[in-house]
């Protein structure tokens, strides 16, 4: 890692360098105390090793419930970008509440940010954060050990050298499956039938728990971390082995449990932005079924966030079933993703940060998932020279070792923490941050934002007619994505009289409005292909009228649980 760059609040520059627990536990801290009228951070859970788990509320009036977006991080430990990514993001949309537009906003775009509700978790897994961090180990989600229920031989990764940190070990056999690269110091790539050896089996630096003293495990990356976060949550869930790092249960996991109960407590939730890396891509679902599951208003909503990713961050969109099952046509079960978009009825993605592979040049495969696998020794050399030329983390030369158990081994290789999990620190950390946070920031003119006026006409002596006239000038329709129109939360816009004013017995004190169209079907959307765009799908607008004695004002309460709700008075 380079040397810290401080910034005026005494933490590393998150712009440029990577970021521990302590650090963010400053800056939450930090922002809550400088800036209250709009920011809130609010505890809603422990971890399994109990360390706090945040969620900062940033937008006028933080505590008012009115549609938002979501931002998550760190799902996964050793994905550490994202923690960057949405601390960025928060110090950016905080500036421009003060007035310093870092991005070059136009006018709309700004007054819609400022105006917006926006939720970020800067990581969801800090347990997981620290061992990375402070270990070099791979953790998927989160270190603890679930109880031991079969005992099988299986890694567990321990620093045999005594330096501080988990790197590779490297043992000759005859059977490996690894040659060293003739082209690239210290690198080890796939043999071929072409090579002559000398062979390599290659281990994660650690011990082998209930070996049998035979034969040697290969390494499972869930041996001794066995959950996967992502693979937690309710939505589809299915148990070990038919869905790898599952969990006990649904919900078995104090993160994914806590999260789960936060997002039901805030059914004002539009957009859901998962962030990961690496791979850079923005994700989206369906995870089980094709796009032609997937109403066409919604699809115009995914069409218009792509042209943004492309244009500000460099990344594409893929389908999550079409482009990002690991098995084609086999679904990842229980991911958060699913779970925002069939359940909390959010547009949601899965944002993959980090594109390595396009930085060193390689070609985007067919299928977007197999450029993770489809490389040649060749392009492991490429990618490694090219991970060289960024001043990523050097391949640690290869140290003899005597291993507790196997003898002879070298411990060394390269650090995929700084490398290939995320970019090395300094401009590439920055450059991540500022594309993603200008496609967050347009996102917040999506969300729908209500408008309320009224007319009071006199009709009889003491005798008056309130009109209410309700707008949504917001991007999205008040029912979020057409699939969760039958949720049990996503009741359809209202308005209802909150004193005890005297209304005429047969009008009653409430009326239902339904759901109200969006603006921004943009040019993705039925109506707008030229020569024959029109106006059309679910009103933006709709009326209602109170007949009312008396000249009081009338306070009504107008919205649902979905938008949130606006007094007036009329």
């Amino acid at each position: 890692m380079s040397t810290p760059h401080f910034s005026a609040d005494g933490l590393p520059d998150p712009r440029r360098h990577y970021w521990r627990y302590q650090h963010l536990q400053h800056w939450l801290a930090t922002i809550a105390r400088d800036h209250p009228d709009i920011v809130v951070v609010e505890r809603y859970g422990s971890s399994a090793e109990g360390r706090p788990l945040y969620v900062v509320k940033v937008g006028t009036e933080p505590g008012r419930a009115r549609p938002a977006l979501w931002v998550d991080a760190n799902m996964h430990s050793s994905e550490l970008v994202g923690v960057n990514v949405a601390v960025c993001f928060v110090n950016d949309l905080i500036a421009l509440h003060r007035g310093d537009d870092r991005h070059g906003l136009s006018e709309a775009v700004a007054a819609a940010a400022k105006a917006a509700l926006v939720y970020v978790v800067p990581t969801v897994s800090p347990d997981g954060l620290e061992a990375v961090q402070q270990d070099g180990r791979f953790v998927r989600s989160s270190p603890v050990m679930a109880p031991e229920r079969t005992r099988r031989p299986r890694w567990r990764q321990v620093d045999i050298d005594g330096d501080g940190q988990v790197r590779r070990m490297r043992v000759l056999d005859p059977c490996g499956g690894f040659v060293v690269s003739n082209q690239v110091e210290g690198l080890m790539v796939p043999r071929s039938i072409d090579d002559s050896g000398p062979f390599y089996a290659l281990y994660p630096e650690g011990v082998i728990d209930d070996w049998d003293q035979l034969s040697v495990p290969s390494w499972g990356i869930f041996d001794d971390n066995p959950l996967d976060l992502n693979r937690n949550f309710t939505t589809s869930w299915k148990p070990e082995p038919e869905q790898e790092g599952a969990g006990d249960f649904a919900g078995s996991s104090p993160e994914a449990r806590a999260l789960m109960q936060l997002a039901t407590l805030s059914p004002h939730i539009f957009a859901w932005i998962n962030l990961h890396t690496f791979g850079g891509v923005w994700i989206r679902p369906l995870g089980n079924g094709p796009d032609t599951r997937i109403a066409f208003a919604d699809r115009a909503i995914f069409g218009l966030v792509e042209e943004w990713t492309t244009r500000h961050a460099n990344v594409p969109t893929v389908s999550g079933f079409e482009q990002f099952t690991y098995v084609p046509e086999k679904p990842l079960c229980g991911d958060l993703v699913d779970y925002a978009w069939h359940q909390r009825g959010a547009y949601a993605w899965a944002v993959e940060l980090w594109d390595l592979f396009s930085r060193a040049g390689l070609p985007r495969a067919k299928r977007f998932v197999d450029r993770y696998t489809d490389q040649t020794p060749a392009d492991v050399e490429h990618l490694a020279r090219a991970l060289a030329a960024i001043g990523a983390s050097p391949i640690e030369p290869w140290r003899k070792v005597v291993h507790p158990q196997l003898g002879d081994v070298e411990v060394g290789g390269f650090d995929p923490r700084f490398s290939v999990w995320n970019p090395p620190e300094g401009p590439l950390v920055d450059d991540i941050a500022r594309g993603h946070a200008a496609v967050l920031l347009r996102m917040l003119s999506l969300l729908p934002s209500l408008h309320v006026t009224t007319r009071r006409t006199p009709l009889a002596d003491g005798v008056f007619v309130v009109e209410l006239t309700v707008e949504n000038r917001g991007g999205l329709p008040t029912h979020g994505p057409t699939a969760a129109m039958a949720l049990p939360h996503n009741e359809p816009v209202g308005v209802c009289v909150d004193d005890g004013c005297q209304l005429r017995v047969q009008d009653g004190p409430r009326r239902t409005l339904g759901h109200l169209g969006g603006t921004q079907a943009g040019r993705f959307g039925p109506g707008a292909t030229w020569p024959y765009q029109n106006s059309e799908g679910l009103p933006a607008r709709r009326r209602c009228t109170f007949v009312v004695t008396g000249s009081d004002p009338v306070r009504f309460s107008v919205g649902s649980v979905r938008t949130g709700f606006i007094a007036v008075e009329g």
